[in-house]
């Protein structure tokens, strides 16, 4: 099976040889937008950055397809994890597309592409701000559009990583209430609004309930795009926690697993998705007692994080307080203590002193420290991946937002 995919591969990568000098900008444009959506980004790039090329040319002439194809290259780095490199790129086609003459959903599918790349590094402040502005541009178009329901449920996962509940189920129902005749494309964000709300329903403890609205996110979800996608990789994740909370041990695993699995397919085993993946299997580990299992888990997903997003990250902080919890568990108290005074720092110092995540880890600092000081002896409770009810911490990427595709 991996010789055929290393000779399809090499075809792919031989055709895009022989072709180039003979497709224009646009047909390299949708040749890059058929690999993006087969989940192969290196072939992706090579076409988008020949597209490019023949744009800059006819941008210079007048005409051309320049902003979608740099805006495309922009998703394709967003997907790599290659965040420093996407975010000019967005801005630079929002720049282009105003000198074009772009349409308002146009400039809307800009910020919303954004949105997702703040959100995935953890800078809320910035993703709600962009997905806010890309409501707000979007909402001169089709209310029942299938890029508005996208703004829609980005923001939405914006404000429950902000744990701004109410504003976030508003916008879930809101997704839920406009939808169109259902098709494969308007299941996707159907699924994905479901998924918020029991993303919702497990914060405040209704397992019940977010098993529900899990389930059928999971089942609209991979019907709509499939088991080998992120999206569904995404709504796994967040049914095998809920199972978990739930004492169903065998099918979190399950279905832990199998996100896990997906992701590396998809993107490698050094991307963050991955980590919050890694992540999420850990936490399983960690309610069953299996510590030395969980912590080596979740120092594979602070490796990862550390890589992609260098040592000041909300990521890293993450997965700090995760081994702080660990090494608790483990009697290890003043490696809790260490892991869990970083981790603070790092919360404070990336979204604030008020954020929910700041408290957490001063809470379980206060209680190893009281454990440090023989305070006191009681065992404190687990939650999620903290002594306490950790943030959410799953996948963050259950749609990867839509490229700029041509017709001609």
């Amino acid at each position: 099976m991996k010789i055929v995919c290393w000779l399809l591969l090499g075809t792919a990568l031989n055709l895009i040889g022989a072709e180039t000098g003979r497709l224009t900008s646009a047909e390299w444009n949708n040749k890059g937008s058929t690999f993006y959506d087969a989940n192969a980004y290196g072939e992706a790039e090579q076409c988008f950055q020949k597209a490019r090329q023949l744009a800059i040319g006819e941008q210079e002439a007048g005409a051309g397809e320049l902003p979608t194809i740099v805006f495309n290259l922009a998703a394709v780095y967003r997907a790599e994890a290659r965040y420093r490199d996407a975010e000019p790129l967005y801005f630079q086609a929002l720049a282009l597309g105003e000198k074009q003459g772009w349409d308002q959903p146009k400039v809307a599918r800009v910020w919303n592409g954004l949105t997702l790349l703040y959100l995935a590094e953890g800078n809320l402040s910035k993703a709600e701000e962009a997905g806010r502005r890309a409501l707000a541009t979007g909402k001169s178009g089709d209310q029942a559009s299938l890029e508005n329901l996208d703004v829609m449920n980005n923001l939405a996962r914006v404000l429950v990583s902000r744990h701004r509940y109410s504003e976030a189920e508003k916008l879930a129902r809101d997704v839920l209430a406009v939808r169109p005749a259902t098709t494969q494309p308007v299941n996707l964000q159907v699924g994905t609004a479901y998924q918020t709300l029991g993303r919702l329903s497990y914060q405040e403890a209704r397992y019940g309930a977010a098993e529900e609205d899990l389930e059928q996110a999971a089942a609209l979800i991979t019907g709509a795009v499939g088991p080998h996608s992120a999206a569904a990789a995404s709504a796994w994740n967040d049914l095998g926690r809920v199972k978990a909370v739930t004492g169903n041990w065998k099918e979190a695993e399950q279905l832990l697993k199998r996100s896990l699995t997906t992701l590396e397919g998809i993107y490698g085993i050094e991307h963050p998705d991955v980590a919050s993946s890694l992540c999420g299997l850990a936490d399983l580990y960690q309610e069953r007692g299996h510590y030395a299992k969980a912590g080596q888990l979740y120092r594979r997903a602070l490796e990862i994080d550390n890589q992609v997003f260098g040592p000041v990250s909300p990521k890293v902080a993450r997965d700090l307080n995760s081994l702080g919890s660990v090494a608790y568990h483990e009697r290890q108290w003043d490696q809790a203590e260490m892991l869990f005074s970083q981790s603070l720092a790092l919360y404070t110092k990336t979204v604030g002193p008020d954020s929910p995540d700041v408290e957490t880890v001063s809470g379980n600092l206060a209680v190893v420290s009281a454990r440090q000081n023989q305070v006191s002896d009681a065992e404190p409770s687990m939650g999620g991946a903290g002594i306490f009810q950790e943030t959410y911490t799953g996948a963050q990427h259950p749609v990867r937002g839509n490229l700029f595709r041509n017709t001609n």
